[in-house]
């Protein structure tokens, strides 16, 4: 594609897109994968994308995770909810039931077998979210990343939902993608209300059994938090701190508690203390 002269590239884009969006969708991996590799290339190179945007992303949505969607809480802030009858649970005060992002923090594997997934091969999911790393790293290399201002909760709630994948080659590329639009200017504005929301669901992450998962969760926990909100003069995700630290007032039990079923786990401690020397590296220059 390189190669071709830019007109070509888009009427070939022009000409394949619904099929190829239609073959994510397709029963056969190999199928999926061609398609996938196809677009990845095509999205990452033609100049106008808006027109096919509208039929991309439901085609996107389809194959990541089921039930997964940004909440505003009065007294909480931004969250990251995987599973809608649970999180209405939450809200009704149900002992049971942990908050929507905090339901896999004390494990190590950040996730298990539990989680739903919408496409079922691990290498292609993280090769969606090379797609989707093409798309919008090269609305950036061509200044035009406003194109993808309708679409922009749906690219944070996919790559977001991907934190919690079982496969740790998923959770690197969405980390890293993540560092990536976080250092991007004119992508910061757009991602900071989403920015609590998504240092929330880190922890799991942070506290995976693979060194490189904990390496590229920091970088990218780093990346959110500081995220420059200019309006109120601060990070856009330091709220999430207190959730990294797992702080709790001296003065405040929670229901959870009298059951024995209350989990605090201070991330940022393990983190001082974890056996890869690459990893604590990471997170002293987090904190610095």
């Amino acid at each position: 594609f390189d190669s071709l002269p830019a007109s070509t590239v888009n009427e070939l884009m022009h000409a394949l897109a619904k099929p190829l969006f239609k073959r994510l969708d397709d029963s056969t991996e190999r199928n999926r994968e061609v398609a996938i590799a196809l677009l990845t290339k095509l999205l990452g190179t033609v100049d106008d994308v808006t027109p096919h945007l509208a039929y991309f992303y439901p085609a996107l949505a389809a194959r990541g995770p089921p039930n997964c969607g940004f909440t505003a809480e009065e007294n909480v802030g931004c969250l990251l909810v995987h599973d809608i009858d649970a999180y209405d649970a939450w809200r009704r005060g149900n002992a049971s039931a942990d908050r929507p992002d905090r339901e896999t923090i004390h494990s190590m594997s950040g996730g298990g077998h539990s989680v739903k997934v919408g496409e079922p091969s691990e290498e292609l999911r993280a090769k969606l979210i090379s797609m989707l790393g093409a798309l919008v790293t090269s609305r950036i290399a061509k200044g035009n990343v406003d194109v993808l201002s309708p679409y922009w909760h749906e690219t944070l709630l996919f790559v977001a939902s991907q934190l919690r994948d079982p496969f740790a080659g998923v959770k690197v590329a969405a980390c890293r993608l993540l560092e990536l639009i976080a250092a991007a200017p004119m992508l910061q504005r757009p991602t900071v209300p989403y920015a609590v929301g998504i240092a929330r669901a880190m922890p799991a992450c942070l506290r995976h059994r693979h060194a490189k998962v904990r390496a590229a969760a920091i970088d990218a926990c780093c990346s959110v938090v500081a995220i420059p909100f200019k309006d109120k003069c601060k990070g856009a995700g330091t709220e999430a701190i207190v959730d990294l630290v797992g702080f709790r007032e001296d003065n405040v039990l929670p229901i959870r508690a009298f059951y024995g079923k209350e989990v605090s786990v201070n991330s940022f401690a393990e983190l001082t203390n974890d056996p890869s020397v690459l990893v604590r590296e990471r997170f002293a220059k987090c904190l610095a």
